[in-house]
């Protein structure tokens, strides 16, 4: 297909904070960060389907005789092993990224398990799942199958990696299974935190702003401390959903308010909007602040952030 033009909101955030910023992901740019945060006019290209003929899928990699493809960190492998051959097509569901965070695998993996009934069985290398990863597969009715050291007589891989309809398309889908007939609790918004997991970003006055922030009505959760249904429950229709950046926050976009807004802390040295993407697929609003660097980790002015908040509503 075309591509297709469209015209991304800005984020919400105050001009001031992005002096303070002093670095940003290992993968990005602040020529990226930048173009992400201020929206405009872009094209959206097309979801492209590759075919590899008689492609290995062994120790996490993909194998063809002129490339070798990682989908999870480990060793190279010197040659493509195999002791079995698929000759029905099937569809590479996994992808370097989503094996190595949950954020990834959430939105770029499960949207591609969608595509897999038009395509082909949907097969990834063996990974260690969560208990959070499989109850998702779970609730959403999807299931990543495991294969390793097979000959794929026809691999499909897609390059999806743009918001295009094809991809909203399968999020709606997303968001509707996620959820269900789950109730509304109203509630001023959620923050979800982070404590010390993931990559270390340590918000240190977290506590303080959960504090500050219940007393606003904010209901607050730890979601590694709470199952997949709660923490939905507890995110279901909410108007903003508040966090350290990163991927505790990708729980809430499938439920969350359709107008709601996603509001990342950011850390001065890793200034990361990779979710501004998603929430511009999913057409949901984005805001963020950025911190003060401290020795251990990040601070957020409170005061700053509540005025934030009130010109948000």
């Amino acid at each position: 297909g075309p591509a297709e033009a469209a015209v991304i909101r800005p984020a919400f955030y105050d001009e001031g904070d992005l002096a303070r910023v002093t670095g940003v992901d290992a993968d990005s740019s602040r020529e990226i960060e930048w173009r992400r945060i201020r929206g405009g006019a872009l094209e959206y290209r097309p979801s492209v389907a590759y075919q590899l003929r008689d492609a290995v899928l062994s120790k996490g990699h993909v194998i063809l005789p002129q490339l070798v493809r990682p989908l999870t960190i480990g060793p190279f492998p010197r040659w493509g092993r195999y002791v079995e051959t698929e000759p029905e097509p099937a569809l590479l569901t996994a992808t370097f990224n989503g094996s190595r965070y949950f954020g990834h695998w959430m939105m770029d993996e499960l949207s591609r398990l969608l595509a897999a009934p038009r395509i082909g069985q949907p097969v990834a290398p063996p990974r260690p799942l969560s208990n959070h990863q499989l109850d998702y597969l779970k609730l959403l009715g999807l299931e990543q199958r495991e294969r390793s050291d097979v000959l794929f007589r026809q691999l499909v891989i897609i390059d999806d990696r743009t918001q295009n309809a094809y991809r909203r398309e399968r999020y709606a889908v997303l968001r509707e299974r996620a959820r269900g007939r789950r109730q509304v609790v109203p509630c001023e918004g959620v923050m979800l935190l982070r404590k010390q997991t993931g990559v270390a970003r340590i918000l240190v006055n977290e506590e303080e702003l959960a504090r500050q922030l219940a007393h606003r009505g904010f209901r607050i959760m730890c979601p590694t401390e709470h199952t997949v249904e709660e923490i939905l429950d507890a995110c279901m229709g909410a108007k903003v959903v508040l966090g350290v950046e990163g991927s505790q926050m990708i729980h809430s976009l499938f439920v969350m308010h359709d107008e709601g807004t996603l509001f990342t802390l950011q850390p001065p040295n890793r200034f990361n909007n990779i979710l501004k993407t998603y929430c511009d697929g999913l057409g949901l609003r984005y805001a963020f602040t950025v911190g003060h660097q401290r020795e251990d980790g990040f601070f957020v002015e409170p005061v700053e952030l509540m005025r934030l908040l009130d010109r948000l509503a």
